[in-house]
């Protein structure tokens, strides 16, 4: 059973995802827009959308070879050679 409650947090997270989404919507228009005023020119401009600065990816801490050694595990297990 969802509570009066869980509806209004689901709701409040609903309406945060949408907010969000606009927010980097806008943010890589704005971007765009100032890369074209430039002129292209890659120094005067942002080379990173909103969601690269907010949520970067993690630092990959593995050795080739551990790359490597995970990347045949999973082609192992789903089959191939």
């Amino acid at each position: 059973m969802i509570t009066p409650f869980m509806r209004y947090v689901l709701a409040r997270l609903k309406q945060y995802q949408r907010d969000e989404a606009y927010r980097f919507y806008v943010s890589d228009v704005l971007r765009a827009v100032a890369t074209n005023t430039a002129g292209g020119n890659e120094r005067m401009t942002i080379n990173m959308s909103l969601h690269e600065i907010l949520a970067p990816a993690p630092k990959e801490t593995r050795t080739d070879k551990e790359i490597i050694a995970d990347i045949r595990d999973k082609i192992t297990k789903i089959g191939g050679a």
